[in-house]
C-alpha cells in the first residue's frame, strides 16, 4: 500500500495510512463530473483518442505499412496520454476547486484528515487518465482485432502512469504562486519529455547525449515498460525499470500528498 509522508520540524517521518476516507473526496468529484460528463468526455477521452486515430492510421497509410505503427505508438500513447491527463486534472482541475474556496474549506471542517484529500485528488486524477487510456485500448482492439490478456497488464501500467503524472501535477500546484505556473511546466517539460520518450519514435535514433538523459526521467521508463509487456519481453532490463518507476511513484506520491496538505493548512 503506498504511505503518505508527513514531515516535522523535528525532521522525524510519520507514516500516514490511506484510509476508507482517502476516497470520499474522489466520489465527491465523481458526482460533480456526471453533471457535467458529456463536455468532460470531449476534454479528457474523445480528443486524445482522436489523436490516437489520426497519428496511428495516417502515418501507417504513408508508410505503406497497415498496422505496424499503429502497435509501435500504442504502447507509448498509452503512457503520453496518463502523464499529461494526470498532470492537467491534478494542477489545472484542482486549481479550479481550489478557487472555489467552499469546497474545500467544508471538506476541512470534517472528520478527513488534509492528507486525505490529498490522496483523494490523486485518485481521482489518476481515474479521469484511465477512462482515456480505456478508450484508446478499445480503439486498438478494433484497429488491429488483436485481444489479448497483456492487455490487462498495460491498463495496470497505464494507470501507473496517470498516477505518476498527478503527483507531478500535485507538486507544481502546491509550488505555485500564480494560476499559470502549471501550463508552463506542462509545456516546457511534461509534454516534450514524454513525447521523447520513444513515443513517437524510438529513443535509440536520438544522440546518445539526449538519450542518456531521458533515461533519468520516468517517462522513458514506462513506456518501455508498457511496451515489453504487449510484446511479453520481461526480461531483467523489464524488471529493473518497474522498479525505477515504482521508486518514482512512491517518491512522488509522498512527496505531492505532504506538500498539498501543507498548501490547504
Amino acid at each position: 500500500m503506498i504511505r503518505a509522508l508527513r514531515f516535522k520540524k523535528k525532521g522525524l517521518l510519520n507514516f500516514y495510512t490511506p484510509n476508507i476516507n482517502s476516497l470520499v473526496f474522489t466520489k465527491r468529484n465523481y458526482k460533480a463530473y456526471k453533471k457535467q460528463l458529456i463536455t468532460s468526455l470531449l476534454q479528457t477521452v474523445a480528443e486524445p483518442t482522436l489523436y490516437f486515430l489520426i497519428f496511428s492510421y495516417g502515418i501507417s497509410l504513408f508508410l505503406g505499412a497497415q498496422h505496424a505503427y499503429i502497435e509501435f505508438l500504442f504502447p507509448g500513447y498509452i503512457a503520453f496520454c496518463g502523464f499529461n491527463l494526470g498532470f492537467i486534472e491534478s494542477s489545472f482541475g484542482v486549481s479550479r476547486r481550489l478557487a472555489d474556496r467552499g469546497v474545500f474549506e467544508s471538506i476541512k471542517l470534517s472528520p478527513i484528515n488534509l492528507e486525505d484529500i490529498a490522496f483523494s485528488e490523486l485518485a481521482w486524477s489518476t481515474l479521469r487518465a484511465l477512462f482515456c487510456q480505456i478508450s484508446i485500448v478499445l480503439v486498438y482492439i478494433f484497429f488491429t482485432r488483436s485481444l489479448q490478456w497483456s492487455l490487462v497488464s498495460i491498463i495496470f501500467m497505464g494507470a501507473l502512469c496517470s498516477w505518476l503524472g498527478a503527483a507531478m501535477g500535485l507538486i507544481t500546484l502546491s509550488l505555485s504562486k500564480k494560476p499559470g505556473t502549471a501550463s508552463y511546466i506542462q509545456s516546457l517539460f511534461i509534454l516534450p519529455f514524454s513525447a521523447v520518450s520513444g513515443v513517437f519514435f524510438p529513443v535509440e535514433q536520438l544522440p546518445r547525449g539526449i538519450e542518456a538523459l531521458l533515461f533519468i526521467a520516468p517517462f522513458t521508463h514506462a513506456t518501455s515498460i508498457i511496451r515489453s509487456a504487449l510484446e511479453g519481453g520481461f526480461n531483467s532490463i523489464f524488471y529493473v525499470q518497474i522498479a525505477i518507476l515504482f521508486s518514482f511513484l512512491v517518491f512522488l506520491t509522498n512527496v505531492s500528498v505532504t506538500m498539498f496538505a501543507s498548501k490547504l493548512k
